[in-house]
């Protein structure tokens, strides 16, 4: 009974060369070995380390079957796991079996063997050569998972400010009906949210804190305002909930600090290139536009262009009217700072550097920032001369 036992059951081990079913003896019972090119083998393997079943592990598994193996042993988790549920077979992982041990050290041999290689230097070339392949798809993968973190994130940021914007507008409001100069002389909607926050009631703000950072004409300027407001008066249950929606919105905007600093480290690390030229706020924006780095590395730079300008340009094709110069890229300070009538040669500039920059970031990660930022500052000088 022990013999029968060992008989049927098997280990299937992956090499760089094919699938082999190794018997308890170091037998080889069964082999499949991969065709194509490099870059096929790489997929094959990449897939199964996944825990796909390609067609060579069904191959393996079926003809083992036939005979007379049924308690399969993988090196491999993820295969053990899709063999098992796929396949309804009794598999099991084992973390380097003596069999993969065995292989490992007879692999030039089997490889010489089989015809796959004429001598050894090729085998060691194919392997260096299917691992550097293998790197980068395991590269790309984890960038692509932080592309995923940063588009997230973006998204978060804009539908924060936007949350921002309105709570503060209500705020002033609301507020402003027990004093409305402080609104007048108070721009910044954090700033406000800061000092309504820590004072609340506007006879408190006759003397504002050092705590909060003002300047001394603001500070006057406040106080004289708080004595003489035309405001109506509320009580200090009327103020509360008011002082409190301040003193949240001032959490708020630390924590929009916060998320920026964190897209910004993000973007840097993902697409240094695009995040030299662009600045890593505005890179970060047209990576969740295009719907990842890879994808904007494919748009032409008069796609890249008009990214986010999308409805305007419908609305151009619709009514003929002028298409738009720009859309996201309208951001960025080469051309927002510009006068108007040069702001749609500037864009078509920059796009195009972008353009290069999210290729060398998506396809060869090759840093090429500084090199591309002396470029476009090239050419916009060469516009600026020729403008002349």
């Amino acid at each position: 009974m022990r013999e029968e036992g060992s008989a049927r059951r098997i280990y299937i081990v992956e090499s760089i060369i094919g699938l082999f079913g190794i018997d308890e003896n170091n037998g080889i019972i069964e082999r499949i070995l991969y065709k194509g090119g490099l870059e096929e083998i790489a997929e094959t393997i990449d897939r199964q380390r996944r825990g796909e079943l390609t067609a060579e592990v069904t191959e393996a598994i079926r003809r083992l079957l036939e005979k007379g193996y049924t308690r399969f042993i993988f090196s491999n988790r993820a295969l053990a796991e899709g063999a098992r549920g796929k396949m309804v077979v009794d598999a099991e992982f084992l973390e380097n079996p003596k069999a993969c041990r065995y292989l490992r050290l007879n692999l030039e041999r089997i490889a010489l063997e089989s015809g796959l290689v004429r001598e050894a230097s090729q085998l060691y070339e194919m392997n260096r050569e299917i691992s550097l392949i293998l790197a980068r798809r395991d590269v790309g993968r984890a960038l692509s998972d932080r592309e995923a973190i940063i588009i997230k994130a973006i998204q978060t940021l804009e539908g924060l400010d936007k949350a921002l914007n309105t709570l503060s507008g209500k705020l002033r409001e609301w507020y402003g009906l027990h004093f409305p100069e402080l609104g007048r002389i108070i721009e910044d909607h954090e700033t406000y949210s800061t000092i309504l926050g820590e004072l609340g009631d506007r006879t408190l703000m006759v003397e504002i804190p050092e705590s909060i950072n003002l300047d001394e004409r603001i500070r006057v300027e406040i106080s004289k305002a708080s004595s003489t407001s035309i405001g109506a008066h509320m009580s200090e249950e009327d103020v509360e909930p008011v002082r409190r929606l301040a003193s949240h919105l001032k959490g708020l905007y630390g924590f929009r600090r916060e998320l920026e600093k964190y897209i910004m480290k993000t973007t840097l690390e993902v697409a240094p290139n695009l995040s030299e030229l662009a600045g890593p706020i505005l890179a970060a924006r047209l990576i969740e536009r295009a719907g990842g780095l890879k994808r904007l590395s494919m748009m032409p730079s008069g796609t890249i262009q008009l990214l986010g300008a999308e409805k305007a340009m419908f609305r151009a094709l619709k009514t003929r009217s002028k298409p738009p110069k720009h859309g996201l890229i309208f951001q960025h300070p080469i051309v927002h700072n510009s006068p108007r009538k040069m702001r749609g040669s500037l864009a078509r500039i920059l796009a195009s550097q972008l353009a290069v920059a999210a290729r060398a970031d998506a396809l060869t990660g090759k840093y090429i920032g500084e090199e591309l930022k002396r470029k476009l500052e090239a050419k916009l000088e060469g516009l600026k001369i020729h403008r002349k």
